[in-house]
């Protein structure tokens, strides 16, 4: 069990056979322990560090020609508002996989990463629950760094409804994911909904004309204003993209 989403993984972000991970998220959190199985997997060196520092990471990085980073967004945020002075010396010359999860990727942060370090962010959407989503490559991101990428191998979406039926192409509907590796559910006896094997993750997206899924907000957080429906999410990209504003919330 779970082979397929390890497959899922490892088809969509490039791991090779022998390279460098720096592992700047936690071992105690869900994507740091699932990176080192990867990194095991495919025979990394794994580098440590016991608390996140966004200097001295950068610095290991380049110390052991790190091949990988794995981190959640906002330790990139941190590592892109160091001082010039203290930034201008790295060189991350070997970093061709910087692979995010844990929240959501703020408006520009993709862009403003990729355009100093280069194309080498790829962005995991998925859950405790409900474990593998979509993931972003690159590519995608570059084509809208909204974007929660694809269903890799072995993961399945569907976007539905309140009634449960699917919607059509573009429009919002709840998410629903089925793959090897959902969860069985909570210990103290509840669950997430299902619906024919599949789980809700507990948001709400959408699909663009080339089949890239967009997280819209949580299914629970939508706000109807003047008979519009706004999530807080998208007013959060809004304010998060002028340039005066360093992190916003909603």
């Amino acid at each position: 069990s779970g082979l397929s989403v390890m497959v899922g993984i490892l088809d969509r972000i490039p791991h090779f056979s022998g390279e460098t991970m720096m592992m700047a998220a936690p071992l105690f959190h869900s994507w740091g322990y699932l990176n080192s199985i990867i990194g095991t997997s495919v025979g990394a060196r794994l580098v440590l560090q016991r608390r996140f520092e966004p200097a001295q990471t950068m610095e290991m990085v380049d110390e052991y020609e790190a091949d990988a980073l794995v981190a959640v967004p906002v330790m990139l945020q941190r590592i892109l508002e160091l001082d010039e002075e203290v930034s201008a010396g790295f060189r991350a010359e070997n970093l061709k996989i910087v692979t995010l999860s844990g929240s959501a990727l703020p408006g520009g942060l993709a862009t403003a990463w990729m355009d100093r370090y280069g194309d080498n962010i790829y962005n995991f959407y998925g859950s405790t629950e409900v474990a593998m989503g979509s993931i972003a490559t690159p590519e995608d991101l570059r084509a809208d760094p909204a974007t929660a990428g694809r269903p890799p191998y072995g993961t399945r979406l569907r976007l539905v409804d309140e009634a449960g039926n699917e919607v059509p192409a573009g429009e919002t509907g709840r998410i629903f994911i089925r793959n090897e590796m959902t969860f069985d559910g909570y210990t103290g006896g509840g669950g997430k909904e299902s619906l024919d094997g599949y789980l809700s993750s507990g948001d709400v997206g959408h699909f663009d004309e080339q089949g890239r899924l967009f997280i819209d907000g949580r299914d629970d957080e939508m706000i109807v204003s003047g008979g519009e429906n706004v999530y807080p999410a998208e007013v959060e990209d809004l304010i998060a993209g002028h340039e005066l504003v360093v992190e916003a919330a909603v």
